[in-house]
């Protein structure tokens, strides 16, 4: 077993309506909240005001800031920064998904660094040293961002993405409350599905770690994940399936199931998003196929486990086509024409993967180069439904 560190830090308040009591669990720590959110519906539903009821019944300051977009912007973050410095703000109340966590945690960072924001964030080197509180109230539970440290942020303007890790950007305390996921899209609900179940095979695919509990931990996860979407593909009505999802996006990827991770699909495709705007979980459901086919003819014992329990089969052929499947009937596309019907660059795609001198990504169980990405990126363009 590899060596390792882990803390989760996090307060987790699972269940309904926990998150009308934010002001109790603010309180200890909290004088003046910044609520950051992505669109209006938080307005719409009555979520922002029953959030800022409860801020005002402990006599907590708050401050709004809306419109993160799906993959967060550098310069919204700068906005908020901006913001928290004018008004002294002390702690960051995230409501809503990855995208609006992962916004929420730059901003935290931000406010004390001096200089550019995006460079000082791109500088190898970098280490913050000071960082708000963060907590957050999840809506759309996918990423796990609400435990974990780290981020992912987009420059819009160069077109670029920079994930960060550090200590400091684990939230505080995150509320969990499945109801709050009801009201979910369908194609939403189905690419966070993907995105969970994405966190758990990049680990198990992840050799270098090296012990069979972690193995069984993610197997376990995985296996439930599919059992959660094909509930949903019977019923996508059901509600019933909702806080194991919440629960199991939190597990899969605050380091519960260890360490690690190849993470080379997860490169790939933020590539995807970049280049074309595909969202992640969407983008992840293009990619993990067309891994599995590049490189498991290298690694056929660990890919016929993989299957075998997760999907039933241990041919891998059957297996890679059982997942396409599993990724198309939830509702996230496996052809690359439903998000983009002109020519690819992919070029632009390998340079996307392999900016800042980047040499491969993965490695956990192959190292993916740019050529490898060239044949992967190929195949993505070109898949048809099974």
């Amino acid at each position: 077993m590899k060596a390792f560190q882990y803390s989760m830090p996090t307060k987790i308040i699972f269940g309904k309506e926990k998150h009308k009591t934010i002001g109790n669990y603010l309180k200890p720590f909290a004088k003046h909240v910044l609520i950051h959110y992505g669109s209006t519906r938080i307005v719409l539903n009555g979520l922002l005001d029953e959030v800022t009821k409860s801020l005002e019944s402990e006599g907590i300051r708050f401050s709004c800031l809306g419109g993160v977009q799906s993959n967060p912007s550098v310069e919204l973050c700068n906005t908020g920064i901006q913001k928290c410095r004018e008004e002294n703000i002390d702690t960051i109340l995230a409501i809503g998904g990855g995208s609006v966590i992962d916004s929420a945690k730059i901003i935290s960072i931000g406010k004390n660094i001096e200089g550019d924001l995006w460079e000082n964030l791109n500088r190898p080197e970098f280490i913050s040293k000071d960082a708000l509180n963060i907590a957050t109230i999840v809506t759309l539970p996918a990423a796990g961002s609400e435990a974990n440290g780290t981020a992912v942020i987009s420059n819009y303007t160069l077109k670029k993405k920079v994930a960060i890790s550090n200590e400091l950007l684990i939230p505080k305390l995150s509320i969990l409350n499945p109801e709050l996921t009801y009201s979910l899209p369908r194609y939403q609900t189905a690419i966070a599905i993907v995105d969970i179940f994405s966190h758990c095979f990049e680990r198990y695919f992840d050799l270098t770690r090296d012990c069979k509990l972690w193995d069984a931990l993610c197997e376990a996860t995985m296996i439930n994940l599919v059992n959660i979407g094909n509930q949903f593909i019977e019923n996508p009505e059901d509600k019933s399936f909702r806080d194991e999802m919440m629960w199991s996006a939190t597990v899969a990827h605050s380091n519960m199931l260890g360490p690690g991770g190849d993470f080379a699909c997860h490169q790939l495709a933020h590539a995807l998003t970049v280049a074309y705007n595909i969202p992640h979980g969407g983008a992840l459901a293009l990619v993990m196929p067309a891994w599995c086919q590049h490189v498991s003819h290298k690694h056929e014992l660990r890919f016929k486990c993989f299957f075998e329990r997760v999907f039933n089969t241990d041919d891998i052929q059957s297996g890679i086509r059982k997942m396409q499947i599993f990724f198309e009937q939830l509702g996230a596309p496996i052809q690359f024409k439903n998000y983009f019907n002109g020519n690819v660059d992919i070029d632009k795609l390998i340079d996307l993967v392999y900016s800042n001198d980047t040499k491969y990504v993965g490695n956990g169980l192959e190292p993916i180069y740019p050529e490898d990405s060239a044949t992967i990126f190929t195949a993505i363009t070109k898949v048809e439904t099974p």
